[in-house]
């Protein structure tokens, strides 16, 4: 009677046991593909949008000599689309740079003008015309390595993740800044972001300016922040050299060195779980590379954590992991 005891309470913590499991990995699989699902619609918007502009510029409706026209146009855009924080177009011989979007707190939609090099942002009427001048900066687009880097590729492309401190311009015409709007520190102060970048070539096939949208990591957080797969899950996306790119948790992704706006990699990042998952994925595939994907479960204090990884990819350069991960005590 004792043996069958035993046997039975075995088996039922074996079913126990093997029901977590089926558990944890159709949770953290669908929020995998959850994931996946959105950042495809997400990423694929800044490169249409630059596809229209681009045939619209191709097809003499609009003159990106003509700053008024170009910034209301890009206003437009920008507020149909709320996702988007900056959209604009550049002269690859850096006379003439339009843009509108969201890179100004406490300003809902700005335009920008950057003309000789000197920078201009506007806030804007609900018909999106200037109001008032916010402020002013020199500031060399071109000269900027995200930029040069789409230059360079002679196609569409993603650039680099940036950071960039927003809020730290020198404002260079404070006699033409509205009152209220004397501080120039008025920008995101933690602005870390991608680009989509399309040249614009004319009917000679001579290069002559970029299509841009910025997409701000922040968004993707914020995503991934909506996500409670369980009470202590992890969902997070990397790069294929382990550097963050959005982190649903109280953490930031960036933090300063020496003054300096800097990501985190997963691998230091002050967040105890993903940190521990970076270890295990290191530990097991030596690198980030080559991981496809894949669904194993650690032991971290004691308690198992599963974990699910997929790799995200699109047609313009992106090589992203997606990363999930439950304790077992959330389960149980």
């Amino acid at each position: 009677m004792q043996m069958t005891d035993q046997h039975q309470t075995n088996s039922a913590e074996v079913e126990l046991t093997q029901a977590v499991h089926n558990l944890a990995y159709q949770l953290i699989s669908q929020a995998g593909q959850r994931v996946s699902e959105r950042l495809t619609a997400y990423m694929a918007l800044p490169h249409q949008l630059n596809q229209l502009n681009a045939d619209i510029v191709a097809a003499g409706q609009l003159d990106l000599n003509d700053a008024i026209a170009c910034e209301q146009h890009l206003w437009r855009l920008a507020k149909i689309f709320p996702s988007i924080s900056y959209i604009g177009f550049a002269l690859t011989d850096g006379s003439k740079e339009s843009g509108a979007g969201r890179w100004i707190e406490r300003t809902q939609l700005s335009v920008y003008e950057n003309r000789n090099f000197k920078g201009c942002d506007y806030a804007t009427d609900e018909q999106g015309n200037r109001t008032h001048l916010i402020q002013s900066y020199d500031y060399d687009a071109l000269s900027q390595p995200w930029h040069k880097q789409a230059l360079e590729a002679g196609k569409p492309i993603w650039t680099h993740i940036f950071t960039a401190d927003i809020d730290d311009v020198e404002v260079a015409d404070e006699q033409s800044v509205q009152p209220e709007d004397t501080s120039s520190n008025v920008g995101y102060q933690n602005y870390v972001a991608v680009n989509a970048e399309r040249p614009l070539y004319d009917k000679d096939g001579k290069l002559f300016g970029l299509a841009i949208v910025d997409v701000l990591l922040s968004e993707i957080s914020k995503f991934l922040g909506t996500l409670k797969v369980t009470p202590s899950g992890q969902v997070f996306i990397m790069e294929r050299d382990g550097m963050l790119v959005g982190s649903g948790d109280e953490h930031s992704i960036v933090h300063r060195v020496d003054g300096r706006l800097e990501r985190f990699n997963a691998l230091n990042t002050p967040n105890l779980a993903i940190r521990s998952i970076a270890e295990e994925l290191q530990k097991r595939f030596n690198n980030f590379q080559t991981i496809q994907e894949q669904q194993f479960d650690f032991s971290l204090n004691g308690d198992h954590q599963f974990v699910y990884v997929t790799p995200w990819q699109e047609e313009y350069g992106l090589n992203w992991l997606v990363v999930v991960g439950v304790p077992k005590s959330d389960l149980i």
